[in-house]
């Protein structure tokens, strides 16, 4: 049987987050990475996958090799902590399988600048690469960074050029920047040492924008954002598309403190304007307002546009600003649908604010929806009466017509855990909490139990577009990242 390969572009063990020449970019502190993989063969009576996965250092030497054997339908976690890699290490993973799986990884932070010194960025493994991947979020501001690893997915030294743009879409002077990966290994970019102009309409010495890479072998890419406090890491972007769909936007306020909002920020990857229509589409119509949004993004732009703030939407158009603002109001959820007349990628930040902690997402387009999903990574776990982690999945029907949806949780061994069927109408969305249920009643997750680690498979009549989060309530620290579709 044909073997398959899962690419996880940066691994640590414990290692401490080299900064910025400035002493006030952020420093999240020490950092490892878990990866849990789950076999999505779905024939229970298969044999269980035969897993490998090779630690690879910086210059593309295998430095560990760890094996596992996960049943149809089951999860393993490969921690870091049982890696046998020294304090210090960086690198990144490959994992073969003669199954198809999926992936998730885990970037957990400790001792950080902020908050309780503690938080994560989530994001899934990728089944291959691509000689082209788009980053729409990056930042150079003092209370707000970012790093780029790019994985050489290809089978010989890759030749890597990034091409950076603010986010008015000019170019850096330094363009492109160029380096070569060795076969596996990954390259880490801190973007506090890049020599980056200012920004138009930020203050001096502040920069934002966004990434074009390109290489001669395939790769893969993720983006870590940190906040003093809070940290997310996204994937790179392959496929740009002129509609686009985000299961999951919130702006909800109580009295004076942010409970919970998001940042949507799209990058136009063509040489012509776009013509863009921002659509907000209330969870409940009963209770909240649908809002339609039109901006115009510049040729190689990204626009961000934050419910709480505004971002470049409070500065570009105030009165749609404020009109967005008496619309949704401070009680809002919902999902958003993104019309362009040009491609577009896209990116979405959740900030939950009350608990400092961030997780990242991708939007998504029509090509990247899919009637099966899997979301490897489904916690519910209590010790006593504390909540110690849980899980939300929400799930967004990019049909054209109502979707019979079933969400089936499965135990690490494969068993058959917990089975919930649903209906989502066209464009709308749902969430499954398994702390308070979301969309259903938090009794309905009561089966799993109080110590629930596996994962879920979602299937559907119609496509869909899965958002996972994660939450870790002590320390505190959060995690979003897109479900997998059927490899």
């Amino acid at each position: 049987m044909k073997k398959t390969l899962v690419f996880v572009v940066t691994l640590l063990a414990i290692t401490a987050m080299t900064v910025g020449a400035a002493a006030s970019y952020p420093n999240p502190g020490t950092g490892s990475t878990d990866v849990r993989v789950m076999n999505t063969n779905t024939n229970a009576s298969d044999p269980a996958a035969n897993v490998v996965a090779q630690y690879i250092n910086q210059s593309g030497a295998v430095e560990a090799t760890k094996n596992a054997n996960v049943p149809s339908l089951g999860t393993h976690d490969f921690l870091a902590s049982d890696s046998g890699l020294g304090d210090g290490w960086v690198g990144s993973m490959v994992i073969s399988s003669d199954r198809a799986l999926g992936a998730v990884a885990n970037v957990m932070w400790n001792s950080g600048v902020g908050g309780d010194g503690s938080s994560a960025g989530t994001y899934t493994g990728f089944s291959s690469g691509s000689t082209h991947v788009y980053l729409p979020a990056l930042y150079k501001v003092p209370t707000l960074s970012s790093k780029i690893s790019i994985q050489n997915t290809g089978d010989s030294t890759a030749n890597v050029q990034i091409n950076f743009r603010d986010r008015l879409g000019n170019a850096f002077s330094g363009n492109p920047v160029t380096f070569t990966i060795p076969k596996y290994a990954q390259h880490t970019l801190d973007l506090t040492t890049v020599g980056f102009p200012n920004t138009s309409y930020l203050p001096a010495g502040w920069w934002d924008g966004s990434a074009e890479i390109t290489s001669d072998q395939p790769v893969s890419a993720v983006a870590t954002t940190l906040w003093d406090g809070k940290s997310s890491t996204y994937n790179g972007l392959t496929q740009a598309d002129s509609k686009l769909y985000i299961p999951t936007h919130y702006r909800v306020e109580s009295g004076s403190t942010w409970l919970i909002y998001s940042a949507l920020v799209l990058q136009n990857t063509t040489g012509t304007a776009a013509n863009v229509t921002v659509h907000y589409i209330p969870r409940n119509a009963g209770s909240n307002n649908p809002f339609d949004l039109t901006i115009t993004i510049p040729a190689y732009a990204a626009y961000g546009i934050n419910t709480r703030n505004g971002g470049m939407l409070a500065h570009d158009n105030p009165t749609g600003w404020s009109n967005m603002q008496t619309t949704l109001g401070t009680w809002w959820d919902g999902t958003v649908v993104v019309d362009s007349s040009q491609p577009l990628v896209g990116i979405v930040n959740t900030i939950w604010q009350n608990t400092s902690t961030a997780g990242t997402y991708s939007a998504v387009g029509p090509s990247g929806g899919a009637t099966a999903l899997y979301v490897p990574e489904q916690y519910r776990v209590k010790s006593g009466s504390s909540w110690v982690k849980y899980s939300a999945a929400i799930v967004q029907n990019i049909g054209t017509s109502s979707a019979n949806v079933t969400l089936t949780y499965y135990n690490p061994d494969g068993s058959q855990a917990l089975q919930v069927t649903d209906t989502i109408a066209a464009g709308a969305a749902l969430g499954y909490n398994l702390r308070n249920g979301g969309s259903k009643p938090a009794s309905t997750f009561d089966p799993l139990g109080t110590n629930y680690q596996g994962g879920l498979l979602i299937t559907s009549s119609q496509p869909l577009s899965v958002v996972g989060n994660m939450v870790w309530v002590s320390p505190t620290r959060a995690g979003t990242y897109n479900g997998v579709p059927t490899p």
